[in-house]
This record gives structure tokens, C-alpha cells and sequence, in this order.
């Protein structure tokens, strides 16, 4: 889908020379994309997050990643812009890079990210492109709610890829996809459009016999649609009509695009977008579910001008079934790693952005999610908390009047459900 004009337009935006280490910042070394991030002893260095393949050319400038062209079209050089990630790209092959989502120093003027992982679209066969219906009784949204991210970009196409009840047994049930971006699916968005009409309905239909929700998950880190210009009603109506295609129960907006909040631009463009997507997916047949970094809901205009999802939630709250608040990636001063940083004080960069704080900012409680990395390899820096100790957090939060739920990144490292079942067993 990229066009060869869209590589010189990058590779002349492509900065001549590498830079220091800088949080979040991206250098292509060679045909390796790297990543400032932190290490051992919280050290902040580079590490090499992919390696382009034959016929690619690293990048880094408007995309960061791998791009069609010949080696040495592009210079090796540094970005810092931190809002960038690796951009997916159409191949006939199967390739995974790391997707991550830069977090914020304690300058104002520096973004926060968060993880998820983006792989190139992968080419497969038996394309459906007939519109699914969803068949049967539609289970009401769960109460306590038990969250996967499935972004399988290996083009598996099996019902225990997509954690279907009957192929893989758990107590998760709300299924996230991912993902959706303007340009269509994309990762295990993009196989699900390619599994044949019956087989996706019997997938379908065994998610709500089994009392589950499937939900298609948008953006990421992958697009930021604000900056790029997307209009809000076209970018709803368009995500809409995707999940009414192929049979979703509705859609988890995933925004992260940082340098709009930080420009004050986001919060219009959101609240826009959420009414028309309300008004294409109205409640309660259709959940919809926003996913923002912790850090968004900040009570601090120095930061974000226009409040941020504070902001947000002020002007279309009501539309917004819950929120999967991403309480990781956050660098070492916010890590969120401990019950007091995690529930109660947040402190660091991000301070006031723990689960009560946020909810003391005037979020409810019954809308706010606790999401973690499932594994540290899940996590690109900070916020990973061991089963335990998390299961620790999620009793503690519960005696004080929270019962939400939970979500984990991401499904493959939890196929069998224990981590979710130690985790949120006592919700």
C-alpha cells in the first residue's frame, strides 16, 4: 500500500546524522531500526528492535521501520521524535517488529507511549469479502470485565489463534482484535477479514454462546490520525462499517497520538469521532471501549492544553463504555510497578494518574480498567508486576470500592488463561 514516492519523501525527511540516546528516540544502524531505551540499571542505550529484510531500506523521519527500496537509499540516522512506531507495511512475507509507544520524560513538551506489537500484513488466501451478520443471542457487556489483545502477525487463522471458546478455554470475555487502521485491517484485523464467511460466524457464534464480546481494536501506535490529518466523521463511519462487516460487538479505540495531545488538538478530534461512532454503533448491542496511557489523564493543562482525556471524558463520557488504561511503558519515574504507584499515588513524570487519582479527577471507578503487560517481555520498559503481586493490586483496589476488571498484554503469552485467573480470579 505504500507507494515508492512515499520512500524518497521519507528517506529525504530522514535525518543526516545519528544523535545521543534519547528516550524513545529511533536511529536506523545499517538495515537494524533501533530504539533508545532502558536497560539494566535503568541505562538508558540502543537496541535493535528489527532488521530489514532483503529489498527493504530502514528509515526513520515521518515512518520509522522498514520500507520497499534498495539498501543505502537511505542514510543511517537518528529521530526523536517520540511519538513515532513501526509503521506495518504490505509483504508476502511474515515478518514482526516491535511496536512500541515512546513515554514521557518530565520536560512538558516530551509525549508518553505505551506497547503493543505491529507486524506487516501478512498475505493469505480465501479472502471473504461478503458481509457478516452476527447470528444467535448477543451476550450483555460482562460486569466485571476480563480483557485480551490478540495481535497475531504470523497470519494464523485457527480458532485457538483468535481464543474462540472450544479451541482455547478461559476466563477472558472480551476479545480485543487487532487491529483497525484507516487504510482497512490490519495484524489478526486483517486475517480475520480473511477467514470464509461460515468459519468466522461459527467463531463468532461460539464468543457469544460462551457469554463474550469480540471487539475490534483501532489505531495503536500504528496511526495517529489527528496529526495525519484523518477527518474525525469519515475515520468513525469507516471503522463502523468494518465492524458491522465482519461481525464485531464493537470497537476499542486505541489512540495514542501523543503530539496531538501535547498540541491540544486530540481532544476535539476525539470527542468528534466518538459521537459519530456512537451514533453508527449505538448501545448497548455495540461496546465501545477507549485504551489510553495512564499519563493521559493528567490534571495538568501545562501539559496537555485542552485537558487531555480528562478533556475527553468530560464531553462524551456517556459514550465511552469503560476505559483499558494502560498502566505500563511509562519510564522508571512512573512505573506504576507497585500497588501505592499503581492504585494510589503515581508520583514521577506522571504524577495523579493511578487508578484512584484518576478516578478522584472525576472518571468512575466502574469505567476504569487496571491493563498490564502480561509478561516483562510484554512490556518495552516499565510496568511489568509479577501474577502476585498484581493479584495483590486487584484485591486491594476491590476493598476500596473497585470491581472493573482487568486486561492483559497480550494473548499469546497467556493462551491457557492463568495469568488472567490468578490475576482477577477474586474479582
Amino acid at each position: 500500500m505504500l507507494l515508492k514516492s512515499l520512500l524518497t519523501t521519507i528517506t529525504a525527511a530522514t535525518l543526516a546524522s545519528a544523535q545521543s540516546c534519547s528516550f524513545g528516540s529511533y536511529q536506523c544502524s545499517g538495515q537494524s531500526l533501533q530504539q533508545c531505551s532502558y536497560g539494566a540499571g535503568n541505562a538508558l542505550s540502543w537496541g535493535t528492535i528489527q532488521t530489514c529484510a532483503t529489498g527493504t531500506v530502514c528509515t526513520v523521519g515521518s515512518y520509522v521501520g522498514c520500507l520497499p527500496g534498495q539498501a543505502g537509499t537511505a542514510t543511517t540516522a537518528t529521530t526523536t521524535k517520540v511519538a513515532t512506531t513501526t509503521k506495518p507495511i504490505t509483504s508476502t512475507t511474515t515478518t514482526t517488529t516491535t511496536k512500541s509507544k515512546t513515554t514521557a520524560s518530565a520536560s512538558n513538551s516530551v509525549q508518553t507511549t505505551a506497547t503493543t506489537t505491529v507486524g506487516v500484513k501478512t498475505s493469505t488466501t480465501a479472502a471473504a469479502t461478503t458481509t457478516t451478520s452476527s447470528g444467535g443471542n448477543i451476550p450483555p457487556l460482562p460486569a466485571v470485565k476480563k480483557i485480551s489483545y490478540i495481535d497475531n502477525t504470523a497470519g494464523a487463522l485457527t480458532g485457538a489463534s483468535y481464543n474462540v471458546p472450544g479451541y482455547a478455554n478461559n476466563d477472558y470475555n472480551i476479545i480485543n482484535i487487532g487491529f483497525w487502521l484507516d487504510q482497512g485491517g490490519w495484524d489478526t484485523g486483517y486475517t480475520w477479514t480473511q477467514l470464509d464467511d461460515a468459519t468466522r460466524q461459527s467463531y463468532i457464534d461460539a464468543y457469544h454462546a460462551a457469554g463474550k464480546r469480540v471487539l475490534i481494536a483501532a489505531y495503536g501506535a500504528a496511526e495517529w490520525p489527528t496529526l495525519n490529518g484523518v477527518n474525525p466523521t469519515k475515520s468513525a463511519q469507516d471503522l463502523a462499517a468494518f465492524v458491522k462487516k465482519y461481525g464485531f460487538d464493537g470497537a476499542d479505540i486505541d489512540y495514542e497520538d501523543n503530539n496531538s495531545f501535547s498540541a491540544g488538538t486530540a481532544e476535539a478530534w476525539l470527542i468528534t469521532f466518538s459521537k459519530e461512532l456512537r451514533a453508527q454503533l449505538p448501545s448497548p448491542r455495540y461496546t465501545i471501549s477507549h485504551a489510553p496511557q495512564a499519563p493521559y489523564f493528567i490534571n495538568n493543562r501545562a501539559i496537555y492544553p485542552n485537558g487531555g482525556y480528562l478533556a475527553v471524558h468530560a464531553a462524551v463520557g456517556d459514550l465511552i463504555d469503560f476505559y483499558n488504561v494502560q498502566f505500563y511503558n511509562q519510564g522508571p519515574l512512573t512505573a506504576y510497578n507497585t500497588c501505592e504507584t499503581l492504585l494510589n499515588k503515581s508520583g514521577g513524570d506522571w504524577p495523579g494518574t493511578s487508578l484512584f487519582e484518576i478516578a478522584a479527577n472525576g472518571i468512575p471507578l466502574s469505567k476504569l480498567i487496571i491493563g498490564k503487560p502480561i509478561t516483562s517481555g510484554d512490556a518495552t520498559n516499565t510496568g511489568y508486576t509479577s501474577p502476585a503481586t498484581l493479584a495483590s493490586c486487584v484485591q486491594q483496589a476491590k476493598s476500596k470500592g473497585w470491581n472493573t476488571g482487568v486486561f492483559g498484554w497480550q494473548f499469546k503469552s497467556d493462551p491457557s488463561g492463568s495469568w488472567i485467573a490468578q490475576v482477577a480470579g477474586g474479582l
